[in-house]
């Protein structure tokens, strides 16, 4: 889709019409074969996990076809309820994010980022590294106007605050949960959160001490692409206390949403397990592999489970109804939005012309 939409811009002349058009259809094909290529790795993933444990689906599936509704619900609200807080902190961010007078008239309202923010998701969901992030950079700057360096670091100082509350909550409440026995219980994954951490806060540090030295080495004509950059992750640092704040109760409804998926099929684990369940979900999607870590996360929450003393079935089953909720089901949720969205800029398009 972004691929698309990228050559549908850049679309010179009417008279070339025919050949931008095929021209969308290959770059089209070429980002659903990708899809396909990975979505063919994480099935190949999950087939693997599940023989090697030698699982009996059929109690797996009847677990999660008996999965109480209320519960399911539950975990449901809590996931799309952090949505438009979501897209709540990116706005926090982004009016800080350009120097530009009338930046504020040319943002979208809260609904207009969350259609935004969904649809970066849904290819998120589609194509593996994260790529929904550049997709969401694109249909804003295609929607605002603000200079994409300044957007494209508005996004980067958001999955930094995520990343370093996800990596500090995770090792939090895994100490929670195992005590003394962290290291040695789920050393690799703290392992792998420390280092991650510590990553990102270097180069934020680096990056910010050094801006003005590393800025005045630069070519006048990357110079100004370099401030946007820069304006973008750190503009906002006066607000530190507001996304914080947003991002603890972000991450709090993640916690939620495993503790009821896992009560839907009749799984009861302490809020600081489920909290723990849910950060490293989202830990794994960092690994560039598969469209939002597929089969990857998967693997891990089992693994998880199974420490905590969850039977191997019902860490299954708990491990896919929660990705049916927080994966599965956007799948359903972003084409329509897609399609909405499609429909509004081609009006758009027409009105202008």
């Amino acid at each position: 889709m972004m691929d698309a939409e990228r050559a549908a811009r850049l679309a010179p002349t009417d008279s070339g019409q025919a050949d931008d058009s095929s021209r969308d259809r290959l770059l089209a094909r070429k980002t659903w074969v990708r899809a396909a290529i990975s979505l063919v790795l994480a099935v190949s993933i999950a087939v693997f996990g599940i023989w090697r444990l030698d699982i009996d689906l059929e109690t797996v599936f009847a677990q999660i076809l008996r999965a109480q509704p209320v519960f399911l619900a539950g975990a449901l609200a809590a996931y799309y309820g952090a949505m438009p807080l979501r897209a709540w902190r990116w706005r926090v961010i982004l009016e800080n994010s350009d120097t530009a007078p009338d930046l504020s008239n040319r943002l979208p309202g809260l609904p207009g980022l969350l259609r935004i923010y969904l649809l970066g998701w849904l290819v998120n969901c589609l194509l593996p590294a994260k790529l929904g992030e550049v997709y969401r950079t694109y249909l804003l700057k295609r929607q605002s106007g603000i200079r994409l360096s300044s957007t494209f670091g508005t996004v980067i100082a958001e999955r930094a605050s995520d990343l370093l509350a996800l990596t500090t909550l995770f090792i939090a409440s895994g100490a929670v949960v195992f005590g003394g026995r962290l290291t040695a219980t789920v050393g690799n994954w703290v392992e792998w959160a420390l280092l991650l951490a510590l990553s990102v806060a270097f180069a934020l540090g680096a990056g910010y001490a050094l801006r003005d030295r590393f800025g005045r080495l630069l070519p006048a004509g990357v110079r100004q692409i370099y401030w946007g950059l820069q304006q973008g992750i750190f503009g906002s640092a006066g607000r530190l206390p507001a996304i914080a704040g947003l991002t603890a109760i972000i991450w709090s409804l993640e916690g939620v949403r495993f503790y009821a998926a896992a009560r839907a099929v009749d799984v009861s684990l302490p809020l600081s397990a489920a909290l723990l369940a849910a950060l490293l979900a989202s830990l794994l999607t960092t690994v560039p592999m598969t469209p939002a870590g597929v089969g990857v996360v998967e693997t891990g929450v089992v693994g998880l489970l199974l420490l905590l003393g969850v039977s191997e079935s019902s860490a299954v089953s708990v491990a896919i109804l929660d990705r049916l909720v927080a994966y599965w089901s956007v799948l359903l949720v972003g084409p329509p939005i897609w399609v909405y969205s499609r429909w509004r800029s081609l009006q758009h398009d027409a009105c202008r012309a």
